[in-house]
């Protein structure tokens, strides 16, 4: 396993996302004029979605007219159908169904019209999950080895109400701990679908990380179970605390949020607001960063993985970057994070 950590230079910089109308030059050139206007149209469409709880509510029903609304459940399809739609109208006449590429085109320069709260929240629904694969076939038997060596032992993670030592002191602790994580995510790789939705948060409410498998759930635990295809690499942008990214308004009572022109109400304090607003900006970036290579993100509360074709050699620049300017200490592991 590889593994590098850096403390990069204060002070942190303000990182807004900056969105432009201009079709970009380097798309003219291309001739793919309408990547950039499909993106325009669609980033017009998701605002309007995202305004509020009941344009959220409006969309589910008029997809989903029999179901009863659900923020996490089916906004892959929500999403992946209005995109659809757009391209209908503004994507070149003699193509009208979407590839896979012609998605990541759009989404590349969706990056650039949405701010990174909107943007991440499409991006998990609509990049492909096809080559994010978890081997079940010793989920039994690795199951039945953990409970036969934690028989009889108390605590153990085999208990309904088992959790994790928030500061493992000793080495059974740290095996506890480890083991749980193992049983909690062959639970959850047991039951995996690559159909998998990402829940959708209205603008100014927080955007937790939680989807329809458990994908933002799997533990260190899980990690020995990831098949990584051939000629892919997986990595772990993992950290112990996420920087300060909203500052409360207290006049208002809401939360201001670097890059963000609109506030945000939390009713937890704000802790779990900046978090997942960092992880969210961070995750943006690195998928902005690797735009010249295929790649897979999924972030989570305390690492996102990365899945990538991209070389060793730039991750590992990528990653020296990210850290100077968020000034975010944070460790980059191959394959495994840390326990």
């Amino acid at each position: 396993m590889n593994q590098e950590t850096q403390t990069p230079p204060a002070p942190t910089p303000d990182m807004p996302i900056e969105n432009s109308s201009a079709v970009p030059t380097s798309l003219t050139d291309a001739g793919h004029e309408f990547y950039w206007k499909v993106a325009e149209s669609f980033a017009s469409r998701v605002k309007t979605i995202f305004a509020s709880e009941s344009s959220l509510t409006a969309a589910w029903t008029a997809h989903f007219p029999a179901i009863p609304f659900d923020r996490t459940d089916k906004w892959n399809l929500i999403l992946q159908r209005e995109l659809s739609s757009v391209w209908g109208v503004d994507g070149p006449p003699v193509k009208s169904s979407m590839t896979a590429f012609d998605r990541t085109q759009v989404l590349h320069f969706l990056a650039d019209l949405l701010d990174y709260n909107l943007f991440s929240q499409v991006l998990l629904n609509l990049q492909s999950w096809a080559l994010l694969r978890y081997r079940a076939d010793t989920a039994d038997a690795d199951t039945k080895a953990l409970e036969a060596k934690w028989a009889g032992k108390s605590p153990s993670p085999l208990d309904a109400k088992a959790k994790m030592f928030k500061a493992a002191s000793d080495t059974e602790q740290i095996d506890f701990n480890q083991d749980l994580s193992t049983l909690k995510s062959l639970k959850i790789i047991a039951g995996l679908s690559p159909a998998v939705s990402f829940r959708v948060s209205a603008i100014g409410t927080t955007p937790a990380l939680v989807d329809s498998c458990n994908l933002s759930m799997l533990g260190v635990g899980g990690d020995p179970y990831l098949v990584v295809p051939p000629d892919w690499r997986a990595y772990y942008f993992t950290w112990d605390a996420a920087p300060e990214v909203v500052q409360l308004n207290e006049a208002e009572g809401t939360w201001l949020a670097s890059g963000i022109d609109y506030p945000f109400t939390s009713k937890s304090g704000g802790d779990i607001l900046n978090t997942v607003l960092a992880v969210r900006h961070l995750t943006v970036s690195l998928y902005q960063a690797l735009e010249a290579a295929q790649r897979v993100v999924l972030p989570r509360m305390n690492s996102i993985l990365l899945l990538t074709t991209a070389p060793d050699a730039a991750i590992r620049q990528i990653h020296t970057d990210l850290q100077r300017e968020y000034a975010w200490p944070m460790t980059l592991s191959e394959r495994s994070r840390f326990v």
